[in-house]
């Protein structure tokens, strides 16, 4: 199943898309955060986890898609008012 285009969905089609969006990389940056600090205390106090670091890294290329759709919605809703 394809996704409609944004030019098909309607307003609240869009803000419902806007706000998972949203909530989705609100979690990601609180995952990351979350992993970044305890990477960071593993490294000072222990020996360091290269897998989380991994986790870490592997993150941002899953959050630049949904940031872009995030714009892309704006744009849509900012195009129709």
């Amino acid at each position: 199943m394809t996704p409609k285009p944004l030019s098909e969905l309607t307003l609240t089609e869009l803000h419902k898309q806007k706000s998972t969006s949203k909530s989705t990389l609100i979690t990601l940056g609180i995952v990351a955060g979350i992993l970044l600090l305890y990477n960071l205390y593993l490294a000072i106090f222990k020996t360091p986890n290269f897998a989380l670091t991994t986790i870490l890294i592997t993150l941002i290329p899953i959050g630049v898609p949904i940031f872009s759709a995030l714009n892309k919605i704006n744009e849509e809703l900012k195009n129709r008012q």
